[in-house]
């Protein structure tokens, strides 16, 4: 199966790759999906507040704080106001090559630490000065921000180090669902895939996402409707039938529900 939420991250060449995000408040259920990946994952918030959901752990967070995503950790984030921050990736094998086996390793994911914030946001000025020995200096800082973390907020050995606490099992239903998102498909089909029984699983799948696998699944018909309307010119019909839903009349309800606009209004809100 092809690994859609596990980002393999197209770092064309790159040591790491440095957004600049700014986040709003989005319709109750209308949420970024799930993803993990082996590249360690580093943020820093600037400015606003909101919740990131980690490995099934809800961590709230607001300006100043860096939240650490260790190597195939489960993950999203969403806020209720804005929030406005830093998202670092950094390529696995650089770290691998320079001593740090970060796939191995793990470190705490909220950091609430002054020393932490410094070196995040002097890589951040480094990183858009157009200056000699730029892309030498960066990687230099690169390492020295990992092994600061790693010496500071390293998880004590005597944690399994890096093993995500989403079982794999909710992982492949994810994945499960993402794939087949446009058929019909049953909470028994999903929970197979899983290789659990049904209500084990439903527990389990709302214990790691903070969702029950229904409002999950619809939240992911709803972003690929949007899309086919919004971007190719799909009718309302066409991409309910397109994305999984029986009647017109419920797509639109659910679609008003998560996206917060009926999907008629969807070219509009590109």
């Amino acid at each position: 199966m092809q690994r859609i939420f596990f980002e393999s991250h197209d770092m064309q060449n790159k040591i790491y790759i440095l957004h600049h995000r700014f986040l709003e408040k989005k319709p109750s259920g209308h949420l970024s999906d799930f993803n993990w990946h082996e590249n360690i994952e580093l943020a820093y918030i600037v400015n606003g507040n909101g919740t990131i959901l980690c490995d099934g752990h809800p961590y709230p967070v607001k300006g100043g704080d860096v939240f650490v995503y260790n190597s195939n950790q489960v993950h999203r984030c969403y806020t209720d106001n804005t929030m406005e921050y830093y998202c670092l990736i950094v390529q696995s094998d650089f770290l691998k090559a320079s001593g740090i086996p970060i796939t191995e390793l793990r470190m705490k994911n909220l950091i609430q630490d002054g020393q932490a914030r410094c070196l995040f946001t002097e890589l951040v000025e480094e990183t858009y000065k157009d200056s000699l020995y730029a892309k030498a200096i960066c990687q230099a800082k690169i390492l020295s921000f990992i092994v600061y973390l790693l010496r500071s907020h390293g998880i004590p050995s005597t944690v399994p180090k890096g093993i995500s606490d989403t079982p794999g099992c909710i992982k492949a239903a994810l994945e499960f669902m993402h794939q087949k998102y446009a058929g019909k498909i049953s909470l028994e089909e999903i929970a197979a895939t899983a290789g659990l029984s049904k209500c084990h699983f439903a527990r389990e799948f709302k214990k790691a996402t903070h969702m029950t696998v229904t409002s999950y699944l619809n939240m992911i018909r709803c972003q690929h409707a949007n899309q086919l309307i919004a971007g190719q010119g799909y009718s309302v019909q066409e991409a309910a039938f397109a994305c999984g839903f029986n009647t017109p009349s419920f797509f639109s309800k659910t679609f008003y529900d998560i996206m917060g606009y009926l999907p008629s209004e969807a070219k509009t809100k590109r």
